[in-house]
């Protein structure tokens, strides 16, 4: 018997609301998200992590509930609703039984377009976030690559965090964020998206009937990416490891060498059989954390390194740190290193086609971000068509010395490790 093949309706409204359904065969419950493209990216200098801060403050009360209600409402439809803050993007997700697809559509309504901000729910919520902020500060993973995102993009949105200062987030006020609020939760900023067990064209009527967003909306003024501040920054801290993050400017979503770039990065430290990981981990001895990464945005990425290690180990780890890259950047990669990575990364992507959540998602970004996407059943084409030598041309273009910006923390002064150390 052949496999029913998904199905997938979308919908754009006058005023600028997308809605997009995929109905998953086999599938026994829902996806559902709320996406409005608001993130840290979108915020002013003086109100960084506002942003986050909204989206905390939509699950603090709304114009019919108060919290208390809106927690109990969400119990009784069993459903698992949170929800996230990202640089470019804020997400309100479930994961529901279908029966109760209606009544959560109006519960994401009511949190999504109706949030109370009431001021003494404001004053609440800040010592919560502080708390927040506190705990990232305490993660020496997440410290580096705050500090890392800071010579990334200096003097700019994507070079702040995303839950952003004390001082910041102590001087929110109701109003402000009001105004903020209606300014970006609007018709064309906004993406409800469902998967799973549903008939998408009656998803997207009654997705219609039940929303309430505004009209218009639209992306604002962006502010242009300024030049990378090539250098390096040491923060000392009570940690008995120092950590490590050594990265560069990398491809957009948009950028033809995406594909290539996260084969590259699979190569060299995103698996067990990875070079990093074989040759300072498990060889040598030095590392228990050692990995490569991408980040991917609408207009700009990155490509990175991330190292802890004992401070007695720094010096050594780090220079063949330094031999890797440069052997890696000389030499490039062989043939069943790509084979491999290949096999790797059309495993994640087929794995991913079994989550009604990850469908869920995929499709939101397709409309927040990639403009164009390849459809699903071209990606596994996509991935076999990269070639020994577009792995090898990104490598050359993205490790080069000159592109990268180094982060130490830890409790010495990163044993003297500095810019002009960074050499392959």
């Amino acid at each position: 018997m052949a496999l029913q093949e998904p199905r997938i309706a979308r919908r754009v409204m006058p005023g600028g609301l997308t809605i997009v359904a995929e109905q998953v065969p086999a599938s026994r419950s829902v996806a559902l998200g709320v996406w409005i493209r608001c993130g840290s990216r979108h915020e002013a200098s003086s109100s960084a992590g506002l942003t986050h801060f909204l989206e905390h403050m939509l699950f603090r009360g709304s114009r019919a509930h108060t919290s208390l209600a809106l927690a109990k409402a969400m119990e009784r439809i069993g459903g698992q609703v949170d929800a996230c803050t990202g640089k470019e993007s804020t997400a309100v997700y479930a994961r529901i039984q279908p029966e109760n697809l209606r009544r959560t559509l109006l519960l994401l309504a009511e949190l999504v377009a109706y949030p109370s901000l009431e001021p003494n729910m404001v004053e609440v919520e800040k010592r919560v976030v502080l708390e927040e902020i506190r705990s990232y500060e305490d993660d020496p993973e997440e410290g580096v690559h705050d500090l890392m995102a800071t010579l990334l993009w200096p003097d700019h949105p994507m070079g702040r965090p995303i839950l952003g200062y004390e001082r910041t987030v102590r001087s929110f006020q109701s109003e402000p964020i009001r105004r903020f609020h209606e300014m970006r939760y609007r018709g064309s900023n906004t993406i409800i998206v469902a998967a799973g067990d549903l008939n998408p064209e009656k998803f997207l009527d009654m997705t219609s009937e039940v929303f309430p967003l505004p009209p218009g909306g639209g992306r604002g003024r962006e502010i242009q990416l300024t030049k990378i501040r090539r250098g390096s920054l040491h923060a000392t801290h009570s940690l008995s490891q120092t950590h490590i993050s050594l990265a560069a400017r990398g491809p957009s979503y948009s950028d033809r060498r995406r594909y290539p770039i996260y084969l590259l990065n699979l190569i060299l430290g995103a698996g067990s059989s990875s070079r990093l990981f074989q040759r300072i981990r498990e060889r040598e001895g030095l590392a228990y954390g050692i990995q490569s990464y991408v980040d991917s945005f609408e207009d700009t990425g990155a490509f990175g390194i991330y190292l802890s290690v004992d401070p007695r180990n720094l010096n050594r780890s780090f220079r063949l740190l330094m031999k890797e890259l440069g052997k890696l950047r000389r030499e490039g990669v062989k043939r069943w290193e790509l084979s491999n990575a290949k096999e790797q990364m059309i495993l994640v992507h087929l794995l991913s086609q079994e989550s009604i959540a990850d469908r869920m998602s995929r499709l939101a970004l397709k409309e927040l971000l990639y403009q164009g996407q390849p459809r699903d059943g071209k990606v596994v084409e996509k991935i076999r068509s990269i070639t020994v030598d577009e792995v090898n041309q990104v490598a050359e273009q993205i490790l080069n010395p000159a592109r990268f910006c180094l982060v130490t923390r830890g409790p010495q002064d990163g044993n003297g490790i500095r810019i002009d150390d960074v050499d392959f």
